[in-house]
């Protein structure tokens, strides 16, 4: 397989620019950008949540294979998910493309306390 990555931004944000719950298991929205050069063929574009150990946690992507058939045309992958961390701790969440790693980038999980809870 040949494809090159020529940029990628994971970002994580929430309505309000945080995630803050009462419960182990929480979700964010997340935007996923890569642009891609050099593909030619059909790609199975996937999103992992890793542990830091790489146990795969939660996967996320397209049902059908995409088709970038242009070796000379830059491909822009922009994704939106609702990506559920399990539980607080680190992760890792990685941009697979037919099996292979692309890109990786480490997030934080935390449980925060609300104001007024009790301890």
């Amino acid at each position: 397989m040949l494809l090159k990555i020529r940029n990628t931004r994971i970002r994580a944000s929430s309505a309000f620019g945080r995630t803050t719950t009462t419960t182990a298991t929480t979700s964010v929205t997340v935007g996923i950008f890569a642009r891609l050069a050099s593909a030619h063929g059909q790609y199975r574009v996937e999103i992992q949540l890793q542990t830091m150990e790489g146990e795969v946690v939660w996967r996320e992507g397209p049902e059908e294979s995409w088709n970038l058939d242009d070796p000379l045309f830059t491909y822009d992958l922009k994704f939106n998910i609702n990506l559920v961390f399990p539980a607080p701790g680190s992760y890792e969440l990685v941009l697979m493309v037919n099996g292979q790693e692309l890109a990786r980038e480490r997030f934080s999980a935390r449980l925060r306390q609300l104001a007024g809870s009790e301890s």
